[in-house]
């Protein structure tokens, strides 16, 4: 009786260390395939496309990114853009580009493992101003008017090209961009739309490059794309005349360049 008692038990512990290996092996295998699938259900996506308020054109460049955060991207030739690996929950999502309006969406949920989608439609930075007639104010002095046709000054005389800039363009990431106290309407009381510009039927835009310190003074300044010399000195006076507040990057005051388009239009 006792020989064969040894046998039975022998026989229940063999059992016994297979069954315990057997769970052992499937306790130690499930883990990293939970662990795997958890990861990837952890995170989604933030995508859209960044377009033109005015044009509807896509544009290239604009930065898109959850507020406090690292995640941020650009925009490719064709507007899109792409934030990934997003944890799940409630962001501020802004967009944002030199020479427009940012644009600051809130309340944006993102999911797990799914993708959310959010355009933008960003507001050029623009100063009109329109020919009124008779109400229209006082135009300056008229300067010299000129036309040139096959290399040779018909009318007047043909002003000497602007001196090339040397200093260096350097870009400076900001966080909210230089803005004018009391809002950009207020550039449009010191605009003036020359009487040869308006004469002629001139319209279109001047983009005009800024440098801003930290003061909010304008300290540098060039037209990167010219109108019509009468109109360039129309805009940039003009926006040297406003009072403006300067850009900050994480609640301080940074020196920047900025380009503001200013439109001149007539009704």
């Amino acid at each position: 009786m006792k020989h064969i008692s040894k046998k039975k038990l022998g026989v229940i512990i063999t059992i016994l260390l297979l069954s315990f290996g057997l769970l052992s092996f499937t306790f130690s295998s499930s883990p990293p395939d939970v662990a795997g699938n958890l990861a990837v259900q952890k995170t989604g996506k933030i995508y859209g496309s960044i377009k033109d308020k005015e044009t509807g054109k896509p544009i290239k460049g604009a930065k898109v990114g959850i507020e406090g955060t690292t995640l941020w991207a650009a925009s490719d030739d064709e507007g899109n853009y792409f934030i990934i690996n997003v944890p799940p929950g409630v962001y501020n999502l802004q967009a944002r580009k030199d020479a427009y309006k940012n644009v600051i969406i809130s309340k944006t949920r993102v999911n797990e493992a799914q993708s959310t989608k959010i355009d933008f439609k960003l507001e050029p930075v623009l100063m009109k101003i329109a020919d009124t007639g008779e109400d229209a104010p006082p135009p300056p002095p008229p300067a010299k008017e000129y036309l040139v046709k096959a290399g040779k000054t018909e009318k007047g005389e043909v002003p000497p090209p602007p001196p090339p800039i040397d200093k260096k363009e350097t870009w400076v990431d900001y966080d909210n961009p230089p803005e004018v106290v009391g809002g950009f309407g207020e550039v449009a009381k010191f605009l003036k739309y020359p009487e040869s510009a308006r004469k002629s039927g001139i319209t279109g835009f001047v983009d005009v490059t800024l440098q801003i310190d930290e003061d909010g003074k304008i300290v540098d300044s060039k037209i990167k794309k010219s109108l019509q010399p009468d109109c360039d000195k129309a805009a940039l006076e003009a926006l040297k005349a406003v009072k403006w507040k300067p850009a900050l990057k994480k609640g301080k005051p940074v020196k920047v360049w900025i380009t503001v388009p200013v439109k001149f239009a007539l009704k």
